[in-house]
């Protein structure tokens, strides 16, 4: 007995937009990873840890998760006839879960620079001036120890590229 591919399904053959690994056909382009532009705003950490991102979700993004999780209460209410309450909560849980999955992402993206970050910026300054040498030079053991938590930036020499407002030797 020959195993079952889901590629032999007939509604996965014809369904040319699925190219998850799963249903592969070799009719699909091959996968590929999301391509973004460069950053439009400056870049304040390469690698941000997932603490300080939770840490820097603005009030607008809880006041949305909220909003999405009211919503989708209702929403649950309203189509879960049989089983009202249930269904609300269960609604009520995606969109909760939902509107925090928003907010991460738009607080990753501020910490990328692909959103306005100017109150990020202001806060813990930008990937290229925290890796100037004589920058991290002037940061004591602890502080050196708090910016790789956070950043996880190792010191990285930059010396060759010029940033403006920032002590260079």
């Amino acid at each position: 007995m020959t195993p079952l591919k889901l590629t032999h399904l007939p509604f996965v053959t014809h369904l040319p937009f699925i190219s998850l690994p799963f249903s592969y056909h070799p009719s699909l382009p091959p996968l590929q990873m999301a391509k973004y532009g460069d950053p439009t705003f400056p870049s304040i950490a390469t690698v941000p840890s997932n603490s300080v991102i939770v840490s820097n979700i603005h009030f607008i993004d809880y006041v949305n998760t909220a909003l999405l999780t009211a919503a989708s209460y209702g929403l649950g209410f309203v189509g879960g006839k049989p089983v009202r309450v249930p269904s609300a909560l269960m609604g009520a849980s995606i969109g909760l879960t939902g509107g925090f999955c928003l907010a991460y992402q738009n607080s990753f993206q501020r910490f990328k620079g692909f959103r306005d970050n100017s109150k990020e910026v202001a806060k813990y300054g930008t990937a290229a001036s925290r890796l100037v040498h004589a920058n991290y030079m002037k940061l004591d053991d602890k502080e050196r120890m708090l910016n790789y938590e956070r950043f996880a930036d190792p010191f990285v020499s930059v010396a060759d590229v010029p940033v403006t407002g920032v002590e260079t030797e």
